[in-house]
């Protein structure tokens, strides 16, 4: 048999939905391969799951969000491997999306991103991102940790880890390709309602290779985060991706896991 034309782990159509602590491998391939797909004017939380996109020969992407209302807590996403392109998060159609305290990688081909936003429809995207590692991933062509390229989508970006590749820039729009957090943090950018406290600097993980994202001691992603308390109550955002309470110690810590000096 050929290859598939489409392949999804999870997709969901309309209606409440949680997703939470579920394993999504990157052993399938096809033409597009998607981890999750929302659309239908799903309201969706996803908690605590590893999500691959597996293989693609045109499109990999680990959460594909398509006319739906999102909710991303503590998951650890990585865009699989494209002949073409791949993207953790995709972002396009008029959703309200809220990404806390997510590791998300950009995947391996030539055009990758960490979270792509387009297509926002009459009233655009509504994204918010807050403690979360965004790696551009590894793109021969470019790699972008951000990519916001409609006008009309309303965007606040606060303390996360935003990290690009050696080809691109860590946040991409319509008209600037920025490479450093003040230049992000200024927020004078298209789209950009609110930004501060974003980073740029490799999250220290114990394992990346090995599936292990537990922060070093010297990750500069410890205490760099925020209570996020002003833009969601979701009550799942209070624990780490193990159920550790958060925060461990002055502050949140970027990225899935809460760093406590001899825990694990």
């Amino acid at each position: 048999p050929g290859t598939p034309s489409w392949v999804v782990a999870i997709s969901v159509s309309g209606g409440d939905t949680l997703i939470r602590e579920n394993t999504m491998n990157c052993d399938y391939h096809a033409d597009l391969s998607h981890g999750v797909y929302l659309t239908g004017w799903a309201v969706a939380t996803l908690v605590d799951n590893q999500i691959c996109a597996g293989r693609s020969l045109e499109e990999s992407v680990g959460v594909k969000v398509y006319g739906a209302t999102a909710t991303l807590i503590n998951n650890v996403i990585d865009a699989g491997q494209s002949e073409q392109w791949t993207t953790g998060v995709d972002l396009s159609e008029q959703n309200t999306v809220v990404l806390i305290g997510n590791d998300i990688y950009g995947g391996r081909g030539p055009e990758t991103c960490g979270v792509s936003v387009y297509g926002g429809g009459p009233t655009g995207n509504l994204v918010t991102m807050l403690n979360n590692v965004v790696d551009g991933g590894a793109g021969t062509a470019f790699s972008y940790a951000g990519e916001f390229t409609v006008l009309g989508d309303h965007v606040t970006m606060l303390n996360n880890d935003l990290v690009a590749g050696d080809v691109g820039c860590l946040v991409k729009t319509t008209a600037s390709c920025m490479n450093t957090p003040s230049e992000i943090d200024a927020c004078d950018w298209y789209d950009c309602d609110q930004a501060g406290g974003d980073i740029s600097a490799d999250p220290r993980y114990v394992d990346q290779a090995g599936g292990d994202y537990h922060l070093s001691e010297d990750s500069a992603c410890i205490d760099a985060g925020v209570a996020p308390w002003n833009w969601s109550d979701d009550v799942f955002a209070a624990f780490d991706f193990e159920g550790d309470i958060r925060p461990a110690g002055a502050n949140w810590d970027i990225g899935a896991d809460e760093y406590a000096a001899g825990r694990r």
